[in-house]
């Protein structure tokens, strides 16, 4: 198996409550979290990790990736309001366009 860990932010005090791989050592100096996910990859047995400290989309780890090589994604991004967007639609209600009036007679 090889698992790839791509992510451009360090590890922060608030990420020590998320996650069982981060540590309060690790927020201290601020460890990028490739490093601590590949480190805790390693000790759980998985030998090939391939990390990438970009952003998804600027990485080239990602981007070079042979088609049909990915088994698993698992999405966790933050950053670049990505998690507020879906099929072009904002979830934060700042962004919606406006809606036109609907008829709610009964």
């Amino acid at each position: 198996m090889r698992a790839s860990r791509i992510d451009h932010e360090h590890v922060g005090i608030h990420n020590v409550t998320r996650s069982p791989v981060f540590t309060d050592a690790h927020a201290k100096i601020g460890l990028a979290k490739v490093k601590a996910v590949a480190a805790f990859l390693r000790e759980a047995g998985v030998e090939d990790v391939a990390v990438d400290s970009d952003a998804v989309h600027e990485s080239a780890l990602w981007n070079s990736r042979e088609a049909g090589s990915t088994d698993v994604l698992i999405s966790a991004a933050n950053e670049f309001n990505v998690r507020y967007h879906r099929d072009g639609i904002s979830a934060d209600p700042a962004l919606w366009p406006p809606q036109a009036e609907t008829d709610r007679r009964s």
